[in-house]
């Protein structure tokens, strides 16, 4: 139940709490910029409670009167963690209002650094539009432990909206790669992933499940082509056609060269 874009988001010692974080937030974030008019801009929030899968949540509408972002916060915010609390942040804003703003939780938070990548477990986060104080389109809120891009405020105060996100829990047995693929060639016997998509598309680039791209993957992909070739494994149709990366039928090398092309361009 998503409440209004409000600075009090219910009553008792949480709400007050939250009330002491936000207006840290909005002191330390107060930095002036040439580019913004002397009168406070306005700013409202509304995000709904939903159900994920713990890595991605959406706002469902943003209004930034000068452009920003939105950012995530965790509950520590509630215990006075202003910065600390910020777990993910959308692209940059135009001014105006947006509708279905997608945020991914845990990674391009500069000058932040996370030790998950999804939820673990069932939570309330908190919605905060951000100004772009230095007119940079870059959220660097975090990374200069607050002293650029702070909160949109009303009445002195930050405006944020809370939402209680549920982790939906997924069927490990309905993965394409449950387990990870034990290969055996050569007489080496290696451990592979369990391979993940790299870019939810039903490609599986990521082959030791780092979520991560890299030229590491596209050695075992060849490492999987070779022990295919060689009758040391048997990968299912489903398995097969999730790591045919160029999709032509067939998993072979010209695959492992195109992980390594992915590697390169992300990288």
């Amino acid at each position: 139940m998503g409440n209004d874009s409000s600075v009090l988001w219910g009553v008792g010692a949480a709400a007050v709490a939250l009330l002491v974080a936000v207006s840290l937030v909005a002191g330390v974030g107060a930095v002036s910029a040439d580019s913004h008019t002397d009168e406070n801009p306005e700013a409202s929030v509304d995000f709904d409670d939903q159900t994920t899968e713990g890595d991605i949540v959406t706002v469902d509408e943003v209004t930034v009167e000068e452009g920003g972002f939105v950012a995530i916060h965790d509950s520590s915010l509630l215990d006075g963690e202003v910065v600390e609390s910020v777990i993910g942040v959308s692209e940059y804003l135009e001014a105006g209002t947006h509708e279905d703003v997608e945020v991914t939780l845990f990674e391009e938070v500069d000058g932040a650094e996370f030790d998950q990548s999804e939820l673990d477990e069932d939570s309330t986060l908190i919605a905060m539009p951000h100004r772009d104080t230095d007119g940079d389109e870059e959220y660097d809120f975090v990374e200069n432990d607050g002293g650029n891009d702070g909160p949109y405020t009303e009445d002195g105060e930050a405006v944020v909206n809370d939402a209680h996100v549920d982790v939906e829990e997924t069927d490990d047995d309905d993965a394409v790669f449950s387990e990870p693929v034990e290969i055996a060639v050569e007489g080496l016997t290696i451990e592979v992933g369990p391979p993940e998509e790299g870019d939810e598309d039903g490609v599986y680039t990521d082959l030791n499940g780092d979520d991560e791209v890299t030229v590491l993957d596209a050695l075992l992909h060849a490492v999987v082509v070779t022990a295919v070739e060689e009758d040391e494994l048997d990968l299912s149709g489903e398995q097969a056609e999730a790591v045919d990366i160029d999709g032509d039928g067939d998993v072979d090398y010209d695959d492992a060269l195109e992980i390594a092309e992915i590697a390169h361009e992300e990288g």
